[in-house]
């Protein structure tokens, strides 16, 4: 399951490097991977056995959509932390 968290992550941290909501783009990167829950949904709640791919190519769509979703649901939702509700619909 190495491969899901990886992606979901780094789709996140290229996404808000790309589209930034700042001045700094590398500080508003760190600022969406550090804070709040991406690393523990990446980590815990995104590769539970349960719900989660089993082969190599659906992890990696599975993690490329959660990760776009997240950054979607952070800049135009109401929530500030998006990536339950990411999970929950690639799910």
């Amino acid at each position: 399951m190495r491969k899901l968290h990886y992606m979901l992550i780094l789709t996140v941290a290229v996404v808000t490097f790309i589209f930034p909501k700042g001045n700094d783009p590398l500080q508003w990167m760190l600022y969406s991977l550090l804070s709040g829950g991406v690393m523990l949904g990446a980590i815990f709640m995104a590769t539970d056995y349960a719900t989660s791919p089993a082969t190599p190519m659906g992890q990696v769509i599975y993690g490329v959509g959660c990760g776009v979703l997240t950054v979607i649901f952070r800049y135009f939702g109401l929530f500030p932390e998006g990536v339950t509700y990411a999970i929950l619909i690639m799910n």
